[in-house]
């Protein structure tokens, strides 16, 4: 989902590779089931969102992976920025 100003995705391996791209977690939203994300510069993560399902999306290894561990921990832990 996408405001003007913000991008939202549920999914945690797909906000990881955003967060890799270095584009900016700005907010959580906790609800009863999960935790949405919310990064901004949405056009930028839109490009990113087509790129990861037609399977072109490449990002640094190790970010992607220090942005899950990040990003799980916020799931975990409910810290919510």
């Amino acid at each position: 989902m996408t405001t003007s100003e913000e991008y939202y995705t549920k999914d945690l391996m797909f906000a990881g590779a955003l967060l890799a791209l270095g584009i900016p977690l700005i907010a959580t939203r906790n609800t009863d089931d999960y935790l949405v994300f919310a990064f901004g510069t949405p056009k930028e993560a839109e490009q990113a969102e087509r790129e990861w399902w037609a399977g072109t999306l490449f990002v640094n290894a190790t970010k992607y992976a220090e942005a899950v561990k990040r990003l799980k921990n916020l799931v975990y832990s409910r810290n919510l920025v």
